[in-house]
């Protein structure tokens, strides 16, 4: 009975990675992506470093969680620049028709949100999880647990780490190689349901009628979507860390106690990480100098100038930026697409003094889309803490 029960959760839960429905979403996806998105920004010495580190061993990414696009969106980057496509583990909210096909086909393989109590199931899912990285193949899973609603990291969940890790280390002669990943947006897929939570409304149950509900968003206009690599680690850096005197054999012999510090120092080391290569895009910048300003309306020329001001903070900190944030003429140009890009969703109104042509135009934030554009701001926030 126990087994035929066991069986009965491992079909439920198993992904069937078709490569033949890759290539079909393939053209899917690109077009679909080409009416939302002005631009797909990659991490190009990232991918480069991710081809040398898979020849070497398995690669565990660890993306931030922001939006359901990001599933698809790092299957997608992955599969054009030739990578091998991980196995997803994602939530089993998103097991339904015919979205769950779907995404069997693209990788997925589904799990509970919280199998506390279940016994069976969590010796399911851990023999899983080993089997799969016993046979080499790339994983992907999200720390934090669940979307983010505010653009900020959330604190990660160790939970399933803790199963990769153990997998990971049951098999000493083949190297594990943890990839954070950010995933960052202008404008999110979900900013109204988003806002709608935050403001103290239910969670909607990911069902038919939302998916049907979610096509209208193939319609909007979302700016940038920049995909960023950070610096991929294996146990051993991570075990250097916590204790300097150790060496990567003592891996094998590992107390519960050392096991479960490798574990949390991993999962903050990924989320700083992860924080540190995040993109600053046009989108941020605007949303964060209109934000901070102390009064209900800014000129274009202020505007601009705060930019500069938060963008040289910012280079002085080390962050990455959107490769149109590049020579300073090209750098207008992308604020105006950005502030384009707001006025289009209604988060910003722009007025003319006087109605003079030529005049300084003035742009105000409605009261009612100052959350819309915290989500975009709170995408670099963590630069000035």
């Amino acid at each position: 009975v126990i087994t035929a029960r066991a069986f009965a959760m491992l079909r439920e839960m198993e992904a069937a990675l078709d490569m033949n429905a890759i290539a079909a979403l393939d053209p899917v996806f690109a077009t679909g992506t080409a009416r939302m998105f002005s631009a797909i920004e990659v991490d190009e010495p990232g991918i480069e470093r991710l081809h040398e580190l898979a020849k070497e061993g398995t690669i565990v990414y660890l993306p931030s969680h922001k939006s359901h696009m990001d599933y698809l969106a790092l299957a997608w980057v992955l599969y054009r620049h030739k990578l091998p496509l991980p196995l997803v583990a994602a939530g089993d909210n998103l097991n339904f028709f015919p979205v769950g096909p779907i995404f069997r086909r693209a990788g997925a393989f589904f799990i509970r949100r919280s199998f506390s109590g279940d016994r069976l199931y969590g010796a399911v899912v851990d023999a899983y999880v080993r089997r799969l990285i016993k046979e080499g193949s790339a994983l992907e899973c999200f720390l934090e647990g669940g979307r983010s609603r505010t653009g900020k990291l959330l604190s990660p969940k160790v939970g399933l780490l803790s199963i990769v890790v153990d997998a990971a280390l049951g098999v000493p002669t083949r190297t594990t190689w943890f990839c954070p990943v950010s995933i960052g947006y202008e404008r999110f897929i979900e900013e109204k349901a988003f806002v709608a939570e935050v403001s103290g409304g239910e969670k909607e149950k990911e069902d038919v009628r939302g998916l049907v509900k979610a096509i209208d968003v193939m319609v909007g206009r979302y700016g940038r979507l920049s995909v960023q690599f950070g610096k991929a680690m294996t146990l051993a850096d991570i075990l250097g860390e916590v204790d300097p005197k150790a060496s990567p054999s003592d891996l094998a012999t590992m107390t519960p106690p050392r096991r479960r510090a490798v574990i949390t120092r991993l999962a903050w080391r990924v989320m700083h990480e992860i924080n540190m290569v995040t993109a600053v895009t046009p989108g941020s910048l605007v949303a964060t100098a209109l934000l901070a300003h102390d009064r209900r309306g800014i000129a274009q020329a202020e505007l601009f100038d705060a930019c500069d001001r938060l963008a040289r903070t910012l280079r002085r900190a080390g962050a990455r930026f959107s490769p149109s944030l590049g020579a300073l003429g090209q750098q207008k140009s992308a604020l105006r697409e950005a502030l384009d890009l707001f006025a289009r969703a209604g988060h910003v109104q722009s007025h003319t003094p006087g109605g003079a042509v030529g005049g300084d135009v003035i742009y105000v934030v409605p009261p009612e889309a100052r959350m819309s554009l915290d989500l975009a701001k709170n995408g670099i926030m963590h630069f000035f803490v």
